[in-house]
């Protein structure tokens, strides 16, 4: 599935090689501070510092906020 582009490795590239994916970093983030905080007061900053990611990589990953709740409801 994932391949090396030459300049940017896909996500799952990353993951083989033993670097948790930002993906499942901010999904874990994202969770930590929603039960936290609750989804109304967890904001996307608060979930990028707790994951270690800018609000760029956020953004490529998900669309929102909901988007990443939706995405743990359904795992």
């Amino acid at each position: 599935m994932g391949r090396n582009t030459g300049f940017i490795m896909c996500p799952d590239e990353a993951e083989k090689r033993g670097k948790p994916s930002t993906r499942k970093a901010i999904l874990r983030a994202a969770y930590q501070c929603f039960r936290k905080s609750g989804y109304h007061l967890a904001s996307v900053d608060e979930i990028c510092a707790q994951a270690n990611v800018s609000k760029g990589s956020f953004y490529y990953h998900f669309t929102s906020k909901q988007s990443v709740f939706i995405t743990i409801l359904e795992d």
